[in-house]
């Protein structure tokens, strides 16, 4: 597993509660040490790629590995990461717990009547809970992975 991310603290808050789930070499951080070229790099020799709605999703799709994309607030027939070999316009609905169209596996909440919301989290700022995001378990993820 390796973890990726900028040298924003945001990130770097993200990454920090995961560096410690497994020793080097079976989980490795090089968030904020890769310029764009380098992800690419990596991502083209990548078994899998697990993210959220970012830019790096996007990467990881158009370079052909299989992508797990999740997603909660944000509205994935406008912003869903484009498949590789897509071939159609409308690729995603607008509300489905999983989702596969070609490399791209998308998952979003089940039973949240908001979701896509469109807003910055629950309340809408960028300090909100999204608990669309919540609801999306890892365990869930590892079964989708699987």
């Amino acid at each position: 597993v390796v973890l990726t991310g900028s040298k924003g603290a945001r990130d770097q808050d993200c990454v920090a509660t995961l560096r410690d789930l497994a020793p080097p070499p079976q989980l490795m951080d090089v968030s904020g040490r890769l310029d764009f070229n380098q992800l690419a790099t990596l991502l083209g020799k990548a078994a899998l790629y697990i993210g959220p709605d970012t830019s790096v999703s996007h990467l990881a799709a158009a370079c052909g590995l299989p992508v797990i994309a999740i997603f909660g607030p944000t509205n994935p027939q406008r912003w869903a990461p484009w498949p590789a070999s897509a071939a159609t316009q409308e690729l995603f609905a607008r509300s489905t717990l999983v989702q596969r169209v070609g490399n791209v596996t998308l998952l979003q909440a089940g039973g949240l009547a908001c979701v896509p919301c469109s807003k910055a989290g629950c309340e809408d700022h960028l300090q909100s809970r999204s608990d669309c995001l919540v609801a999306i378990t890892p365990a869930r993820v590892l079964a989708v992975m699987r």
